[in-house]
């Protein structure tokens, strides 16, 4: 999805655009097109869970995480980055949490080694996988039309058509 698309699809939200408040520099841009093409390949965010094994939809949150975690802990972020990420982060937690997977259990599904482990998820789960593509859509359109980056379509349908 072009970002000239998702600017229009965003009724009753202002934000500058490579204006006077906001010129995003090219390492900014650099960061959030390397994050926007890191969630556009994690098919929990868009893939029908129940196409999916729940293990390796687990794993993709659990990746999600860890990767937000990293970018986070650095401190490196511009705040206008890092804001539109926390909410994610947190929201990949809840979903951890209401999958009821451990620390242990997250880090061994973002490298699995064990095929034949699958577990059953949990119904609250789907209810925290929905507000994660909500949070991650949310996040990813702002940072979509901050910085003047095109979205691949399946994430770009994550996107709230409004934001007021």
């Amino acid at each position: 999805m072009r970002y000239s698309t998702i600017v229009a699809r965003l009724n009753g939200f202002d934000t500058p655009v490579f204006g006077r408040t906001l010129t995003p520099s090219d390492q900014e841009r650099a960061t959030v097109r390397g994050l926007i093409a890191f969630l556009e390949d994690r098919r929990a965010l868009y893939e029908s869970p129940d196409r999916e094994v729940t293990d390796d939809l687990i794993g993709s949150v659990a990746q999600i995480r860890q990767r937000l975690n990293e970018l986070l802990t650095t401190g490196e972020l511009p705040e206008t980055i890092a804001e539109l990420l926390r909410p994610i982060r947190a929201a990949c937690r809840d979903f951890l949490s209401a999958a009821q997977i451990g620390e242990a259990d997250a880090q061994a599904l973002i490298d699995p080694s064990d095929p034949e482990r699958v577990r059953v998820l949990r119904p609250r789960a789907y209810f925290q996988l929905k507000g994660l593509r909500d949070t991650a859509g949310f996040a990813i359109g702002l940072l979509a039309v901050r910085y003047g980056i095109d979205v691949e379509d399946q994430i770009g349908d994550l996107i709230p058509d409004t934001y007021a």
